[in-house]
């Protein structure tokens, strides 16, 4: 019923037309800026042969210790298998490896290696010159003011 209800509302409001709404909604040029940054991490990193998901999981597993790859999906926000996925690859190339540790049950323990860990402080260099270079163009007040408002959006996630 409330669901019937919202798209009458929508339906009954004013028509804007298309291409003046994305402009100002937050959630389209979040959208927006995260395809240009996916595309500039995609490329900066290309020559380390990972992407920004698996930066992403090796700096967790330096973060944090060996973890599981459920562990991991849940941390970073990716699907269960697109976590295995990716870090299947990192072990192929050596950043990560079984833990000594003890597992949970059937669950296997991860940790990064040597590898990994130089590997990841090579990458965060791509990520830090990708974002020096498409933020150069906003203070550093608004830079402070835009990271804490995305940081609120990314703590909502479910």
């Amino acid at each position: 019923m409330a669901d019937r209800q919202a798209r009458e509302a929508l339906a009954s409001a004013p028509q804007a037309p298309a291409h003046a709404w994305p402009g100002d909604s937050v959630g389209y040029l979040v959208w927006r800026a995260h395809l240009v940054f996916r595309r500039a991490f995609d490329d900066g990193l290309a020559e380390l042969d990972v992407t920004m998901a698996q930066v992403g999981l090796a700096a967790e597993l330096m973060e944090r210790g060996p973890r599981t790859v459920a562990d991991l999906s849940r941390v970073i926000g990716l699907t269960p298998q697109g976590a295995a996925l990716a870090i299947g690859h990192l072990r192929k190339i050596g950043w990560v490896t079984e833990s000594q540790a003890r597992g949970r049950g059937r669950s296997i323990l991860l940790e990064i290696t040597d590898k990994g860990r130089d590997g990841y402080l090579q990458a965060a260099r791509v990520v830090e010159r990708v974002d020096l270079a498409l933020t150069s163009g906003i203070t550093d007040a608004e830079k402070k003011r835009t990271s804490a408002a995305l940081k609120v959006i990314a703590k909502s996630a479910p």
